[in-house]
């Protein structure tokens, strides 16, 4: 009897693991020929086939800002008090009545040398006309855009620095400032990633938000408001990359290539 239960159990595995095989197998056996009819189509029509295919012309380093920005961001994160770095400090200032503590804390790490430091990397990354980060294209699904998240943060703390600039009467700072943010918002236009576009959105939306609060105060003078006319210019083009739709497209099709979909559920790491 104890034969037979065994025999019975290693027949019934062999017979889950075969179905399983064959199941696997016709599952993905057809819609990989549907992908592979897709790409057949597109080069066809000579459409990209592949992330990389989008991928824009290098630059040379010694005009890309991208790693000055990852730069400044080191600095700043390591700006810490009580175990909290700048930006965590920073967010804290949009709380509904936020406690006068708070601008006390972020002042003292504003006022720091490592600030100042950090600025003078950002003043070079503004300087830079072009700015490409180092991105994997061939990876597909798997790529990783770990630069949205540190461009996010810096267009936050900048945008109070500016409030606390204005606060404190110092125009001329402010206007630096707010043209630190606006090349940075500028950054990701030439990027055919959808988050990237809309991490460049909410960065020209913190910079309109400073450059209101700016306007607002009778400070402002013609010679300022002619800067600000110029900063203004660097947003006069496409308002999205003209090809990030085609790359979602492509992203989405190099998720169809793996077979592997439970693993997959957005670009690797932010």
């Amino acid at each position: 009897m104890h034969k037979i239960w065994i025999k019975g159990t290693l027949w019934f595995l062999a017979l889950l693991i075969a179905g399983g095989i064959f199941f696997h197998g016709k599952l993905f056996r057809l819609p990989r020929k549907k992908i592979q009819a897709l790409e057949e189509r597109m080069q066809a029509e000579g459409r990209a086939i592949k992330l990389a295919d989008l991928a824009p012309a290098p630059i040379p380093d010694a005009e890309n800002a991208a790693d000055l920005y990852f730069e400044a961001y080191r600095i700043l994160e390591a700006l810490e008090f009580e175990g909290e770095d700048i930006f965590e400090w920073i967010s804290k200032l949009d709380r509904p009545n936020a406690e006068p503590e708070i601008h006390v804390h972020v002042k003292a790490l504003i006022d720091t040398p490592q600030f100042a430091e950090a600025m003078k990397v950002l003043d070079e990354a503004t300087a830079r006309e072009q700015c490409q980060f180092d991105l994997n294209y061939d990876s597909g699904a798997d790529m990783l855009i770990p630069h949205v998240t540190p461009l996010l943060r810096i267009s936050g703390l900048l945008r109070k620095q500016i409030q606390s600039q204005m606060e404190a009467g110092n125009l001329a700072e402010a206007g630096n400032t707010l043209k630190r943010l606006s090349v940075l918002a500028s950054r990701l236009d030439q990027e055919p990633i959808l988050i990237s576009q809309l991490v460049r959105v909410a960065n020209i939306a913190l910079y309109k938000e400073a450059l209101a609060y700016v306007l607002a105060h009778p400070e402002t003078d013609t010679g300022f408001l002619d800067e600000m006319e110029n900063q203004l210019t660097v947003f006069t083009r496409e308002p999205f990359f003209p090809n990030w739709m085609e790359a979602e497209r492509l992203y989405f099709l190099s998720v169809l290539r793996s077979e592997n979909f439970s693993n997959l559920y957005g670009y690797g790491t932010l």
